[in-house]
């Protein structure tokens, strides 16, 4: 019985050790190395001027980027398969993403609220630039 006292106030006086023990924040978001996303989009095609219907488009693709500045800046380049205007097309070029502010939402990980510009060439001798 005296043992399992002991060992019972040993463990209390370790937990409130670690308790109060500094907790290190490390900011995992935007490290210093490569980062590769699936992108999936979709929508709708128009002018705002005609009266013929909207068209379709979607993709697929995938974006690769580099921490160039840790937790703040990300360059590479995107490359999509795309549907628009009834054909199979390409996209690509370059992307940078520039994180405004971190969220540390303490019981989910780490998010990141960030700016992401792309300028991106197709294969139908489309011209397009972006961003979110």
């Amino acid at each position: 019985m005296k043992k399992l006292i002991l060992l019972i106030s040993f463990l209390s006086i370790v937990s409130g050790l670690l308790a109060q023990a500094p907790v290190v924040k490390t900011d995992t978001e935007f490290p210093k190395e490569w980062e590769l996303q699936f992108k999936l989009t979709n929508g709708l095609v128009t002018n705002f001027h005609s009266t013929a219907p909207d068209m379709y488009t979607g993709g697929l693709g995938l974006s690769a980027q580099y921490g160039v500045v840790p937790h703040k800046l990300r360059l590479g380049a995107t490359a999509m398969a795309v549907y628009n205007n009834k054909k199979l097309g390409g996209l690509f070029g370059p992307s940078v993403a520039l994180k405004l502010k971190s969220l540390d939402t303490k019981l989910f990980g780490i998010g990141n609220i960030h700016l992401l510009a792309e300028h991106l060439w197709g294969t139908d001798k489309q011209r397009l630039l972006g961003g979110g």
